[in-house]
């Protein structure tokens, strides 16, 4: 005999009184259904029903995040895409209320399979494939963690707001895989310096990303007024980012500098470029100059004032150190391919290496010149913690472990060569003083019980005689 359990409750969407019916229980699962709801209405525990979506509670949550933390455009567009690629097109159509532990653990171990492109925009591109043991065409560990730090925080909210009891994300965090980060030793910066001095600007960038240690976005944001030709210094306080204008309408703008119009070598009109405060404030920070630099950066600014000239009205004037010709900014993607594509025609036959990899370098090569001082490097690089310096940049190059093993070498190795040494020259002072005194056994007895150094050499003695 199927029964079923009736009941009325308060709908804090609608806020209305509504009445539910739940059927397919046996009649003592029903009375026992009946009495457990009671029971939790009376402590002020019973969720009641509700059908809002995972999509409709990603959203809320995603547009309320933006404004309470103070997300970055970027920072929501990256939230964006994991929602509307990869956590949607799975549950997205599901009631909050009807997703099990076990789906969310499921939902992981499809995505590990997923390859990258699957979907765009939250539609699907890619035709589903057949497994591949090219690991590189599935979703990064990185890009895993990602959603994973967008899908618990959507039910964690939606614990908060009593719409469940319980979250079922209650997976680990996807391991982030411990990938080696290329980068150049400070010798082939240099030869890579020597070949681009035929691309003034591309050369100025790189020169300038090395020795200050800067993010692609940071060297492309650098203005006219932040430089200090007399004190060999530069101010930085800002990045240079394309973002969606979608994004950009979503956050608070208490950070965002300028926003280009829509200029640049690609122009997108659902996207624009901008200037915005960094992330961190340790992220602001002065960046040294070197004398070539300095030099550098001089002939740099005569030139922009050539192009002003040249152009007059037709100039755009931004105030940027780095930009086009015409003085519209130079965004972190073309730079990257610039020097993507420099490297495949230089000849050079160097390690390929992102833009990106040039920070790095210049962060191992800091290690190294600075003597592990890892607060200095992390002041250079504008890190907020320095386990960052440690845990990313940090490797141990096989120059250093030379270097290491030279000093064990002359250290550990000589300080036995003298340990016996000095016993030989003791071993032959007791010799001479018993043969110039009569008691020549009663000496040496008596040396051996005072010379605990005299002991281990007559003991190495009779084991080796005894080898023999």
């Amino acid at each position: 005999m199927v029964a079923s359990v009736t009941y009325y409750y308060y709908d804090k969407r609608t806020k209305a009184k509504k009445k539910k019916w739940e059927s397919g229980y046996t009649p003592e699962s029903a009375e026992l259904r009946k009495k457990e709801i009671e029971y939790l209405m009376k402590k002020g525990e019973f969720i009641a029903p509700d059908e809002t979506t995972v999509e409709e509670m990603a959203w809320e949550w995603l547009d309320t995040m933006a404004v309470q933390k103070k997300f970055a455009p970027e920072t929501y567009y990256g939230y964006e895409s994991a929602i509307k690629n990869h956590i949607l097109p799975h549950i997205g159509s599901r009631p909050v209320q009807s997703v099990t532990a076990k789906e969310i653990d499921q939902l992981f171990v499809t995505l590990a399979k997923t390859q990258k492109g699957t979907f765009v925009n939250g539609v699907r591109v890619k035709p589903q494939e057949e497994d591949t043991l090219d690991q590189g065409k599935y979703l990064s560990s990185s890009t895993l963690r990602d959603i994973y730090f967008a899908v618990k925080p959507i039910f964690d909210m939606a614990v908060k707001y009593e719409l469940i009891s319980k979250s079922p994300v209650q997976c680990e965090i996807p391991k982030k895989a411990d990938t080696e980060r290329a980068y150049w030793t400070d010798d082939l910066v240099k030869e890579a310096l020597q070949h681009l001095e035929e691309r003034p600007l591309l050369h100025l960038i790189i020169h300038r990303i090395f020795y200050g240690s800067l993010r692609s976005g940071e060297a492309a944001a650098i203005t006219l007024e932040c430089i200090n030709l007399g004190k060999k210094q530069v101010l930085i306080d800002k990045t240079l980012q394309r973002v969606t204008k979608a994004a950009l309408q979503k956050v608070p703008r208490d950070s965002i500098i300028k926003i280009f119009p829509n200029v640049g070598s690609k122009k997108d009109p659902k996207s624009c470029m901008i200037l915005k405060r960094p992330k961190t404030k340790k992220s602001t920070r002065i960046m040294f100059l070197s004398d070539p630099l300095v030099q550098e950066i001089r002939k740099r600014i005569e030139h922009i004032q050539m192009q002003k000239e040249l152009l007059g009205e037709e100039y755009h004037d931004h105030g940027l150190l780095l930009c086009l010709p015409n003085g519209d900014p130079i965004e972190p993607k073309l730079i990257l391919e610039w020097f993507v594509k420099w490297q495949k025609e230089s000849g050079l036959y160097f390690p390929e290496l992102p833009v990106h990899g040039i920070r790095h370098s210049a962060t191992q090569y800091k290690l190294e010149v600075g003597e592990g001082d890892i607060k200095a490097v992390q002041g250079e690089n504008g890190h907020s913690s320095a386990k960052m310096v440690v845990d990313v940049y940090s490797h141990v190059s096989d120059a250093r472990r030379q270097v290491l093993h030279d000093k064990m070498d002359a250290d550990f190795y000589s300080r036995k060569e003298e340990a016996a040494r000095k016993n030989e020259e003791l071993f032959s002072n007791m010799l001479q003083a018993m043969m110039a005194n009569g008691d020549s056994q009663g000496i040496f007895l008596n040396s051996i019980m005072q010379s605990p150094e005299m002991q281990k050499t007559l003991l190495a003695a009779l084991f080796t005689s005894q080898k023999k």
